[in-house]
Protein backbone atom coordinates (compact mmCIF):
# COMPACT_ATOMS: atom_id res chain seq x y z
CA UNK A 1 0.00 0.00 0.00
CA UNK A 2 1.32 3.12 -0.61
CA UNK A 3 2.06 5.89 1.93
CA UNK A 4 0.10 9.53 1.93
CA UNK A 5 2.11 12.63 1.30
CA UNK A 6 2.85 14.69 4.20
CA UNK A 7 0.78 17.24 4.87
CA UNK A 8 1.70 19.55 6.89
CA UNK A 9 -0.14 19.90 10.39
CA UNK A 10 -2.28 23.52 10.58
CA UNK A 11 -2.18 24.85 13.62
CA UNK A 12 -4.47 27.37 15.40
CA UNK A 13 -1.67 30.17 14.30
CA UNK A 14 -1.08 28.97 10.81
CA UNK A 15 -5.36 29.62 10.79
CA UNK A 16 -5.12 32.62 12.42
CA UNK A 17 -2.34 33.92 9.44
CA UNK A 18 -4.18 32.48 6.63
CA UNK A 19 -7.81 34.38 8.17
CA UNK A 20 -5.59 37.68 8.40
CA UNK A 21 -4.08 37.61 5.21
CA UNK A 22 -7.34 36.82 2.96
CA UNK A 23 -9.26 39.50 5.20
CA UNK A 24 -6.78 41.84 4.14
CA UNK A 25 -5.63 40.66 0.90
CA UNK A 26 -9.97 41.26 -0.06
CA UNK A 27 -10.27 44.26 1.78
CA UNK A 28 -7.53 45.72 0.32
CA UNK A 29 -8.73 44.17 -3.39
CA UNK A 30 -12.32 46.50 -2.95
CA UNK A 31 -10.41 48.75 -1.48
CA UNK A 32 -12.42 49.77 1.53
CA UNK A 33 -10.82 51.01 5.01
CA UNK A 34 -11.19 48.89 7.95
CA UNK A 35 -13.65 50.80 9.19
CA UNK A 36 -15.93 50.39 6.42
CA UNK A 37 -15.26 46.97 6.59
CA UNK A 38 -15.67 46.39 10.45
CA UNK A 39 -19.27 48.64 10.13
CA UNK A 40 -20.70 46.57 7.25
CA UNK A 41 -19.29 42.98 9.07
CA UNK A 42 -21.03 44.63 12.24
CA UNK A 43 -17.50 44.33 14.14
CA UNK A 44 -15.28 47.13 15.96
CA UNK A 45 -12.75 48.27 14.13
CA UNK A 46 -10.23 47.46 16.77
CA UNK A 47 -11.59 43.56 16.46
CA UNK A 48 -10.96 43.89 13.08
CA UNK A 49 -7.73 44.98 12.79
CA UNK A 50 -6.87 42.37 15.70
CA UNK A 51 -7.91 39.84 12.94
CA UNK A 52 -5.73 40.88 10.37
CA UNK A 53 -2.72 41.10 12.31
CA UNK A 54 -3.66 37.43 13.12
CA UNK A 55 -3.93 38.61 17.08
CA UNK A 56 -7.14 36.62 17.72
CA UNK A 57 -9.27 33.73 17.78
CA UNK A 58 -12.29 34.18 15.34
CA UNK A 59 -15.90 32.90 15.72
CA UNK A 60 -17.99 31.33 12.87
CA UNK A 61 -20.08 34.11 13.16
CA UNK A 62 -17.27 36.88 12.73
CA UNK A 63 -16.49 34.56 9.73
CA UNK A 64 -19.19 34.55 8.01
CA UNK A 65 -19.97 38.03 8.85
CA UNK A 66 -16.62 39.03 7.08
CA UNK A 67 -17.25 37.04 4.11
CA UNK A 68 -20.88 38.23 3.88
CA UNK A 69 -19.38 42.09 4.02
CA UNK A 70 -16.64 40.66 1.12
CA UNK A 71 -19.14 39.04 -0.73
CA UNK A 72 -17.35 35.53 -0.37
CA UNK A 73 -17.94 32.45 0.52
CA UNK A 74 -16.57 32.26 4.40
CA UNK A 75 -14.23 29.03 3.39
CA UNK A 76 -12.15 31.78 1.05
CA UNK A 77 -11.35 33.30 4.33
CA UNK A 78 -9.47 30.18 5.88
CA UNK A 79 -8.41 28.67 2.77
CA UNK A 80 -4.14 28.61 1.54
CA UNK A 81 -4.20 32.38 0.56
CA UNK A 82 -2.67 32.69 -3.64
CA UNK A 83 0.92 33.81 -3.73
CA UNK A 84 1.95 37.20 -3.17
CA UNK A 85 2.31 39.00 -6.59
CA UNK A 86 5.82 40.19 -6.98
Amino acid sequence: MASKPMVPALTPQKLRNRVAMNVRRLREERPITQSELAWHADLCTRHLQKIEEAECNVTLRTLVALGNALDVDPAVLVSEPPPKKS
